[in-house]
């Protein structure tokens, strides 16, 4: 922030990309993932590779989410058994465990609450460009078999990449919300 404040921001003031995130190596990855599929499914389809590929980072932003919904649970019966309180069914001392286990699961759901969001942007951005590494890649190999007009080619790729590739960078928050609902669903309607 200091440097953009002294002078105009240049290329040479931002940071190198980590190599994790290098495409080269990212596309690669999912391109022999890809032909995998193709060769060893009867209906390939392009979320196999990609479970294969981040099966474990998605467990961890599950894990994330699961605390993260169970810490929403907790808090409201925690909140009833503080409001017994005033009604003179529980001591004093109660109160306050249960009023410091409140602030406590507030303060780990919001630690926890941003790794999450943090690691579902990042994969969907290492999604998006997977996904648009091969499509550019498939594209370059149509423009020199078939020798067609490339504006063509790139107009249609900028029609897939608004579309349908702007959903990856919600793919694995949309995953991870749909079976936490489940878990809402199991456990209100035993408490009820």
């Amino acid at each position: 922030m200091s440097i953009g404040r002294k002078k105009q921001l240049a290329l040479d003031d931002l940071y190198d990309p980590l190599p994790e995130d290098s495409t080269k190596d990212l596309t690669d990855e999912f391109e022999q993932a890809w032909q995998k599929e193709k060769s060893s499914a009867k209906k390939p389809t392009i979320f196999r590779p990609i479970l294969k590929i981040y099966a474990k980072r998605i467990v961890l932003n599950c894990f994330f989410i699961f605390f993260q919904e169970m810490l929403k649970i907790i808090q409201p019966f925690l909140i009833s058994l503080v409001l017994k309180y005033f009604n003179d069914q529980i001591k004093l001392e109660e109160v306050v465990i249960y009023a410091c286990i409140i602030a406590v699961a507030a303060i780990i759901g919001g630690i926890l609450h941003h790794p999450y969001y943090l690691n579902t942007g990042h994969y969907g951005i290492k999604l998006r460009l997977i996904c648009s590494s091969l499509v550019y890649r498939k594209v370059i190999q149509l423009i020199l078999i078939t020798e067609s007009h490339s504006n063509h080619l790139i107009h249609i790729i900028e029609s897939i990449q608004i579309t349908w590739f702007s959903l990856l960078n919600q793919f694995e928050s949309i995953d991870s919300y749909n079976w936490s609902f489940l878990i809402h669903l199991i456990l209100i309607t035993e408490s009820i």
